[in-house]
């Protein structure tokens, strides 16, 4: 935490416009994590699986929309928050049986791996016609790639593939840039 906020205060110094949105952002994950009134927003049913993603969406969007002060529409916001889902929900999908051990109700454990395979299909088969819409082809090539990794999902799979596969489809737009 100290660490975290050291990294802050130096962007904010460094670039005062942040300060804001960054400061939004620690509080946004903070708030996932820590207990309020003895509960953790984490802790709540499908919560783990959808609300990473949409604070990973803010932290990707939101510093440069507030630096040149035109916000992202709403339908890439849309896109980018499907794109990170897939990642996420993939990473759960991977973990069912701890997070149902634990007690975790992700999306994977309220739904079961089968219909979460089907799901994610159809979050990245969305994602990948938003993608085509969005006007640049890389937009639609890593959706493509998650929903391969959602249907050849097994318990045979290793944690470094899916460290390597899974997070690496976040590299891939940074890649196809023309």
């Amino acid at each position: 935490m100290a660490a975290a906020g050291a990294g802050l205060l130096a962007v904010a110094v460094r670039t005062p416009q942040l300060a804001l949105p960054l400061v939004l952002g620690a509080l946004a994950a903070a708030l996932y994590v820590l207990p309020a009134c003895g509960v953790r927003i984490k802790d709540l049913p499908a919560v783990k699986t959808l609300y990473p993603p949409l604070i990973l969406a803010a932290a990707i969007l939101g510093p440069n929309s507030w630096l040149v002060g035109s916000f992202p529409s709403p339908y890439l916001i849309a896109w980018c928050y499907l794109f990170l889902l897939m990642n996420v929900w993939l990473f759960d999908l991977r973990d069912i049986e701890g997070d149902r051990t634990a007690g975790v109700r992700t999306l994977a454990v309220l739904v079961g791996p089968a219909w979460s395979r089907g799901l994610l299909f159809g979050v990245a088969f969305v994602a990948m016609l938003m993608g085509f819409t969005l006007g640049t082809h890389y937009h639609s090539a890593a959706p493509i790639a998650a929903s391969v990794v959602a249907l050849g999902y097994t318990k045979e799979r290793t944690w470094l593939y899916y460290e390597l596969v899974v997070d690496g489809i976040l590299l891939l737009p940074l890649l196809m840039l023309e």
